[in-house]
C-alpha cells in the first residue's frame, strides 16, 4: 500500500486582486503581484483495502465514509468535503482511499487557503491515480474544482501562486494567465519577509452578496467599477516595479492605493475592526496596509517602516489581532509517495 502526500503554500496578495477573475479580465486585462508563504495546506492520500473512501478534515474536525462511486458521483458538494468530492470527480480513485486534509493558515484568512487545498488535492490524487500534471494543468484543474464543480466565482491568482511558489507577477487576459517569477535576491526576499507584517483579525465576515454585488455592477458595465478594476491592475504593475527595485516606501504606497480601490468595490470589504487596526498601524510605523483576499476580516498585511516591524506587530497584537509568523515559500506544490514500509519512492515539486 502507498501513501501519497502533497504540500502547497498559501500567498499574500500585495496588489491586483479581483482583476484575476476571467470574467472581468475579458473586459479589463488583469495584473496581480503576490508571493507564496510557508503557511501550508496538506493532503495525505492512502491506498486502503476495499472500495470505500474515508475522508477526514482536521480543519473542520469532520469525518465521512462512503463507497468510491458515491464519492465521485455525489451531487451534493456542500459541506466540509465539497472540495474533496470535486477533486475526486476530476481525479477518480480506482479503489479504496483514505484522504486526510489540514491547513496551517487560520480559517477565512484571505490567504488563498481553499485554492492551496485544491492544488494539494490535485497533486496528491494525481499521484495516487497515476495522472501527473504539469504546472499549468495542475493550477487550471484546481481552478476548475471551484468554478466548474463548486460553481463559485473565483480568480486564478491563488491557484497559480500555490502551484508555483515564490514572488510572482501575473497577467490575465480573459481565461489566459501569464506568470513571471520575480528574480529577487536572497537579501531582497529577507527584506520582504521582514517588512511585511501579517496579522489575523478573525474569520472573514463578508456577507454572501459580495460577489453578486460586484458581478452585478460588472454586468451593468458600471463605469466606476470598470475604472476601479483598471486602476487596480495598473497599481499591480507599479507594485511589481517597486518590489524589484527594493523600494519599500513605493511598495507601501501601492499597497495602500490598492486597499482604497478594494474598498470602493463593496462597502463591507472593510469593517470598524479593520479600520481600528489600520489606525493603530499608522501610529506604530505602518507605511501602508491592505486586507488579504476579498477583505471583511481575515488577514491584514502591513508594510512597516525600516526598524518598525517589531513594535508594529506588538501594537497590532495588543489591539486584538493575532500576529502570524511565516517565511517566503520559494517552491510551490511538492508531492511525494511513501510505501507502507516507510521508504520514499519518489518526490516531485513545481517552481
Amino acid at each position: 500500500m502507498s501513501i501519497h502526500h502533497a504540500r502547497t503554500p498559501t500567498r499574500i496578495d500585495l496588489a491586483g486582486g479581483w482583476t484575476d477573475v476571467p470574467r472581468f479580465a475579458e473586459e479589463v486585462p488583469g495584473a496581480v503581484l503576490n508571493y507564496a508563504i510557508t503557511l501550508y495546506s496538506h493532503v495525505r492520500v492512502e491506498d486502503v483495502e476495499g472500495d470505500r473512501v474515508m475522508l477526514r478534515s482536521l480543519d473542520f474536525d469532520e469525518t465521512a465514509h462512503m463507497p468510491v462511486g458515491q464519492a465521485i458521483a455525489d451531487a451534493d458538494l456542500t459541506g466540509p468535503f465539497g472540495l474533496v468530492k470535486a477533486a475526486l470527480r476530476r481525479r477518480p480513485a480506482r479503489s479504496g482511499v483514505s484522504i486526510l486534509s489540514r491547513s496551517e493558515a487560520p480559517p477565512g484568512s484571505g490567504l488563498g487557503t481553499s485554492a492551496a487545498m485544491g492544488v494539494a488535492l490535485v497533486g496528491a490524487l494525481g499521484r495516487a491515480t497515476g495522472v501527473p500534471d504539469d504546472t499549468k494543468a495542475t493550477a487550471e484543474t484546481a481552478v476548475a474544482l471551484e468554478t466548474e464543480e463548486l460553481r463559485i466565482l473565483s480568480g486564478k491568482q491563488d491557484h497559480y501562486a500555490s502551484t508555483l511558489g515564490g514572488a510572482q507577477f501575473m497577467t490575465f487576459d480573459g481565461p489566459d494567465v501569464t506568470t513571471t517569477r520575480l528574480p529577487l535576491s536572497p537579501e531582497a526576499t529577507a527584506e520582504l519577509r521582514r517588512r511585511v507584517v501579517l496579522v489575523y483579525t478573525g474569520h472573514s465576515r463578508l456577507s454572501s452578496d459580495l460577489h453578486e454585488h460586484v458581478v452585478g455592477r460588472f454586468e451593468a458595465r458600471d463605469a466606476g467599477l470598470l475604472a476601479t478594476l483598471r486602476e487596480i491592475a495598473a497599481i499591480a504593475h507599479d507594485a511589481r516595479d517597486a518590489l524589484v527595485a527594493g523600494s519599500a516606501g513605493e511598495l507601501a504606497r501601492c499597497v495602500a492605493a490598492n486597499w482604497e480601490c478594494q474598498k470602493a468595490l463593496y462597502p463591507g470589504i472593510t469593517t470598524d475592526e479593520i479600520e481600528t487596526l489600520a489606525a493603530t498601524g499608522r501610529r506604530h510605523g505602518a507605511l501602508g496596509m491592505k486586507a488579504c483576499g476579498a477583505g471583511g476580516g481575515g488577514c491584514l498585511a502591513f508594510i512597516a517602516a525600516d526598524g518598525a516591524e517589531g513594535p508594529l506587530a506588538d501594537a497590532l497584537q495588543a489591539a486584538g489581532a493575532q500576529s502570524l509568523r511565516y517565511d517566503v515559500a520559494e517552491s510551490g506544490l511538492l508531492t511525494w509517495t511513501r510505501e507502507a514500509d516507510g521508504q520514499s519512492s519518489s518526490v516531485s515539486g513545481m517552481a
